[in-house]
């Protein structure tokens, strides 16, 4: 009849030909969930009552809408009054706790330093260092042998 090679082969696939006809005659029970929506019918008095119906609940549900987006809208504006009124006393408790002194006590008490005093201690250093550079480079000069005549 069957070869023993076949028979795993046939066996599983006889397996899943029961599962595909169980799911296929097994009742299905999701068609329960799906709405079916009001029946629609022929009469053209039912279809405006119906659109008439239909517009007043979406009138409806667009008021409650802008409602609460006005309530919410309402509550920001109120909360950041009190966060500026809040800002502002802060503000004005600085205000109060600090103070300078007046620019001119600033001035007078330091007075403006001088601006070429020490260029001008610099150039004379450097004035004095090139004078004894001078006056060294002389005394080597002097103390050279003189070149006697032969």
């Amino acid at each position: 009849m069957i070869s023993q090679a076949l028979r795993p082969r046939f066996f599983t696939s006889l397996l899943w030909l029961v599962a595909l006809s169980l799911a296929m005659l097994a009742p299905n029970s999701s068609r329960a969930g799906i709405a079916l929506g009001p029946k629609i019918s022929d009469d053209p008095a039912e279809a405006e009552q119906r659109r008439i119906t239909q517009f007043y609940e979406a009138q409806k549900s667009n008021q409650e809408k802008l409602k609460a987006g006005k309530s919410r809208y309402d509550q920001k504006l109120e909360s950041r009054a009190k966060l500026l009124a809040a800002m502002s006393a802060e503000v004005a408790a600085r205000q109060q706790t600090i103070t300078l002194p007046p620019p001119t006590v600033i001035y007078a008490q330091n007075p403006e330093p001088r601006r070429w005093g020490g260029t001008v201690v610099g150039l004379v250093v450097i004035a004095l260092a090139f004078l004894g550079f001078r006056y060294y480079l002389s005394r080597l000069d002097s103390k050279k042998p003189i070149a006697r005549k032969v």
